[in-house]
């Protein structure tokens, strides 16, 4: 294993002639929220495992909590923006066990949608909790739980629950190095 992992964010390749509604969706609603445009849709976490010479992605996407090779992920995704986080040996064994413990959790489709809600509330000066609870996870919110597990991103977890990808972008390019 590496002495970091990565944190990217990332859009379909394929985008036309049938473009995929949902990441449009996403990122035309953060594009609005924030007001810059935002041309990324997922995000994801990557890995390199030493002993297979590989690199990994742990991402909720279509149904699941899944794994990916990179190469694959990169067939079907274009990599916009990725940081790099140094990690100890130790924190990246506690990370990658916990990944592998997500592994075919469902992908929270509601929940990502009661991440609107808390946007709206916030539009208005209100702060809410996500207020849809649903087992399982989105690409987000799986990215800002492993950014929780690293030792100095105190993330609660009402705040894992109402983030969306470029929050955690957001997040990163405050706090990381690209």
């Amino acid at each position: 294993m590496s002495d970091f992992i990565t944190i990217g964010f990332s859009r379909p390749s394929k985008m036309w002639p049938i473009p995929p509604f949902f990441a449009w969706a996403i990122m035309a609603f953060e594009s609005l929220v924030s007001l810059k445009w935002r041309n990324f849709s997922h995000a994801y976490v990557r890995f390199h495992m030493d002993g297979y010479d590989r690199d990994v992605v742990f991402q909720a996407s279509g149904t699941k909590v899944n794994f990916i090779g990179w190469e694959k992920f990169q067939e079907i995704e274009v990599i916009v923006h990725e940081f790099q986080i140094p990690i100890t040996h130790e924190t990246e064994t506690v990370i990658i066990q916990s990944a592998i413990d997500e592994l075919g959790a469902p992908y929270a489709l509601f929940g990502a949608f009661g991440i609107v809600a808390v946007k709206a509330a916030a539009l208005f000066g209100r702060k809410i909790k996500n207020p849809v609870t649903q087992k399982g996870a989105w690409c987000s919110e799986v990215a800002a739980m492993i950014l929780r597990d690293y030792d100095s991103i105190p993330f609660t977890a009402d705040e894992v629950r109402a983030m969306t990808p470029a929050d955690v972008c957001d997040y990163l390019s405050a706090h990381m190095p690209a």
